[in-house]
């Protein structure tokens, strides 16, 4: 069952509208498209909030974990 998240992603949205540089809000974005399971635009916002803020570690984490999920789906190592 997909879950839906459009009460995360409309706000992430309109803070990164109104301030792009704030790392949190692309973090944020990126949990929501993970549980949205859309992990490549999850990754996407991860990375950006990484280089907006390269000391974030929930960001990183959350890579690691959207990395854990591709290998335990296409069984790689």
């Amino acid at each position: 069952m997909r879950r839906k998240s459009p009460r995360l992603l409309r706000p992430c949205r309109q803070v990164i509208k109104e301030v792009p540089n704030l790392a949190a809000a692309h973090y944020y974005l990126g949990v929501a498209q993970m549980y949205d399971q859309k992990p490549r635009m999850a990754k996407a916002a991860f990375d950006t909030a990484i280089k907006l803020w390269p000391q974030f570690p929930a960001a990183y984490m959350a890579l690691l974990k959207l990395h854990m999920q591709e290998q335990a789906f296409f069984g790689g190592h």
